[in-house]
């Protein structure tokens, strides 16, 4: 069956969940998809890529960011990092792009930093290159000066460089600087061709804009905690066994997807214990900013969830209506093993 008739099928129509994705087996096709990307990627970059398939409302994203730095100190999640992204929509086309979330000190970082790599007259060649061959492509931007888009056409090289360098950072968005992403499009007919060729092409001629967006954050990027190979085998053990104890999300009800997420974030010294962890779904998990503490607190009888809104970026209070603070206080209260539904 064709590639994309296939994932039509298969995804879109039979309504399959993210967890679905996940599974090798079942949909071995897709990650044979996402490792000759990444193949690419490592014959280009000699670089580990981390690979992540994200299944959205109307696309499937392939997502491919550097998954250590030279110190072996690794990032944030794949969305936090320069990436490249290959999406499949809805409608059967399909998209390749390179996309940056940056912190606001890589932003200070990143103008200065592409100014030089520019001042090399191979990235100039490069880069000329690629406004030859993709003038269809969009630029996007959004940052203190806010939302843009551009097609490539209407740049010539000087000026190209002009834009990407006066990037600043953005004060609406604490957590992070902005995005810029340049993407390329293709429809059904032309899936082949565009997979074996321009997405090749595209990798090579977008590498020194990678780079330039990619080094900032090895300068300004904190040491944050790193799991062992132990750890992370025994991360994933115990949020087995608290899925088993709870499966609804303790702040909306909601059965499935369902992430275990942490009330003290683990990069920012928290622990995988029982006491710092709580069952969410996963619009609840992506609601809140990352990098910010939830807390819990008890009042009124009952206990309240605080977070910072990771798009609004201001603080939220809702109630834990299907289950106290901790799965453990809750287990203890049932007698042990079950689920009390109902707080204090």
């Amino acid at each position: 069956m064709d590639f994309l008739k296939r994932v039509e099928e298969e995804i879109f129509n039979a309504g399959a969940s993210n967890s679905d994705i996940q599974d090798k087996l079942r949909f071995n096709y897709l990650w044979k998809f996402a490792d000759s990307i990444h193949c690419l990627l490592f014959e280009e970059f000699g670089k580990e890529f981390a690979v992540k398939i994200t299944l959205w409302r109307d696309w499937i994203e392939f997502s491919y960011g550097w998954r250590s730095l030279e110190k072996g100190r690794r990032l944030t999640s794949i969305s936090h990092l320069p990436k490249y992204s290959v999406c499949i929509f809805k409608n059967r086309s399909v998209s390749c792009s390179l996309n940056s979330f940056y912190n606001k000190p890589a932003v200070m970082f990143l103008s200065e930093n592409f100014k030089k790599a520019a001042s090399s007259e191979f990235v100039k060649r490069t880069i000329d290159r690629f406004l030859k061959e993709f003038p269809g492509c969009l630029l996007w931007i959004h940052d203190s000066s806010g939302k843009r888009s551009y097609e490539v056409s209407n740049f010539n090289v000087d000026e190209f460089i002009k834009i990407l360098s006066s990037i600043t950072p953005s004060e609406e968005y604490p957590l992070k600087g902005g995005d810029v992403a340049l993407k390329i499009f293709t429809d059904e007919k032309e899936f082949h061709e565009f997979f074996s060729f321009k997405i090749r092409k595209f990798i090579r001629l977008t590498k020194p804009i990678f780079l330039s967006f990619y080094l900032p954050l090895t300068e300004v990027q904190p040491k944050r905690n790193i799991r062992s190979a132990k750890e992370r085998k025994n991360w994933e053990r115990v949020k087995k066994e608290i899925l088993k104890l709870e499966n609804r999300c303790q702040l909306c009800g909601t059965e499935t997807p369902l992430e275990v997420a942490h009330i003290v974030p683990f990069s920012r010294g928290g622990s995988d214990s029982i006491d710092n962890l709580l069952v969410l779904c996963s619009n609840c998990h992506r609601k809140m900013a990352p990098t910010e503490p939830i807390e819990v607190r008890k009042r009124k009888g009952k206990y309240w969830i605080s977070y910072v809104d990771r798009k609004s970026k201001k603080l939220k209070e809702k109630p834990l209506i299907y289950c106290n603070h901790t799965i453990k206080e809750n287990c203890l209260l049932s007698g042990g093993g079950g689920r009390n539904r109902t707080a204090e």
